[in-house]
């Protein structure tokens, strides 16, 4: 879970998922992984970059990378925000609905 600063708004969340990713997109695992909320042991960022740079499979590593604005304005758009309640946590998922290339 992203640790989230700024309060439990729908922006704050938004801010908090794509400011993790320009972490890793940085290249700063250990910012990335300090960022999260970890119930036990922190993991090393060696291990977390490699699983993100492998999940494809393939001979070649994948990097993270900020999209452009179009599509971080869709993934903006598309995301599934609950706020908290006095009974559950907040939550974000971060997807995106088939993008047109147009």
């Amino acid at each position: 879970m992203i640790q989230i600063e700024g309060g439990h708004t729908a922006s704050a969340y938004l801010d908090a998922f794509w400011q993790w990713v320009t972490l890793m997109a940085d290249g700063d695992y250990d910012a990335a992984i300090d960022a999260l909320y970890w119930d036990g042991d922190k993991p090393e960022p060696s291990a977390i970059r490699h699983s993100i740079e492998h999940f494809f499979g393939g001979p070649d590593p994948w990097s993270v990378v900020v999209p452009n604005e179009r599509l971080v304005d869709e993934i903006n758009r598309s995301a599934e925000i609950q706020l908290p309640t006095e009974d559950q946590p907040g939550s974000f998922i971060g997807h995106t609905s088939q993008v047109s290339s147009d």
